[in-house]
């Protein structure tokens, strides 16, 4: 984790600085480090956005940057990723949802969560389907 006396606040504005969005302290709700799980070594620091319109433009523009995390706190060989942070449920749901892409059905073109959903579109033209839990996932 990084040091215990960094402003996360700080942090959260140097990360949407990067993204070309100028924000500040005020237009977070809150923001936090996790604790890093058993599996993994790397930190994610929880930015929640007042405005969820700051936070959308926030992630779009992060698309495609490549960032690393000396910019902001962390050792210059990590990269900085933007995502949903999503509840362990959803989280799980998400992975599930996946292997409907991924892995041997191939029956949905897109699975990516967004505001703590997970939505699916089995193609460009098809209407986008809301997972709310795994009854939804079985009815697919």
């Amino acid at each position: 984790m990084p040091n215990k006396d960094s402003d996360v606040y700080d942090i959260a504005k140097k990360i949407c600085a990067a993204a070309e969005v100028k924000l500040i302290e005020s237009d977070f709700d809150i923001c936090h480090w996790l604790k890093p799980n058993e599996h993994s070594k790397s930190v994610a620091l929880i930015i929640k956005f007042v405005n969820r319109h700051a936070k959308d433009v926030v992630f779009r523009r992060w698309k495609g940057l490549n960032i690393t995390a000396d910019k902001f706190c962390g050792p210059s060989n990590s990269r900085v990723y933007v995502s949903e942070h999503l509840s362990p449920k959803m989280a799980k749901l998400l992975k599930d949802a996946k292997k409907l892409r991924f892995r041997e059905y191939d029956k949905y073109k897109f699975v990516w969560p967004a505001n703590g959903k997970v939505l699916v579109r089995k193609d460009e033209k098809s209407k986008t389907i809301v997972l709310h839990d795994d009854a939804d996932l079985q009815k697919l």
